[in-house]
């Protein structure tokens, strides 16, 4: 005796609604992974821009301490670690290298370069700052520019003048 018509053309109609439900949770699956990927390069990025902006509150309060000492401790503030002022320093702190080799060092993290006394994060994702080709981005104590053409302002006329800037980002070259 053989099937009746009715059950094969059931269970023809039970697989392709499998086959859409799955190719459905393909395509949600496909857009929360992206999402997710999209919402880790933003918590990145504001991580980043937080930790400097906490940095340069601890810088002003640094140089209210500096003036009560005099001009030479105030030239002393640019050339200190600037994680030093922090009562806790980040869990992503690396510490302090000299002339570190950066493509070893675990991405995700903050360190200071003793060479050039600069702040350098190992970027996780490239995808959410302004270069595509960074392996890190570079920060630096330093003494501000007057803004005027062809005027510059050194450490001896603006003794309070510094700032925490991005000196640049690294190419794939460190």
């Amino acid at each position: 005796m053989t099937a009746p018509v009715t059950s094969v053309r059931v269970r023809g109609f039970v697989l392709l609604q499998s086959t859409i439900a799955l190719m459905v949770a393909a395509v949600l699956i496909t857009v929360m992974l992206v999402r997710t990927r999209q919402y880790n390069d933003e918590a990145e990025l504001q991580s980043v821009k937080l930790t400097v902006n906490i940095l340069r509150g601890a810088l002003g309060l640094r140089l209210v301490e500096a003036r009560g000492q005099g001009a030479a401790a105030i030239n002393r503030v640019a050339e200190e670690n600037p994680f030093d002022w922090l009562s806790r320093k980040p869990e992503n702190y690396l510490g302090e290298y000299y002339s570190p080799e950066l493509k070893e060092m675990p991405p995700g993290n903050w360190l200071f370069d003793r060479r050039d006394r600069s702040l350098v994060y190992l970027l996780k994702s490239h995808r959410s700052f302004a270069s595509e080709a960074s392996n890190f981005l570079k920060f630096k104590v330093e003494f501000a520019q007057a803004r005027l053409p062809g005027v510059k302002i050194g450490p001896a006329e603006v003794p309070n003048g510094l700032v925490i800037e991005q000196i640049g980002d690294g190419a794939a070259t460190n």
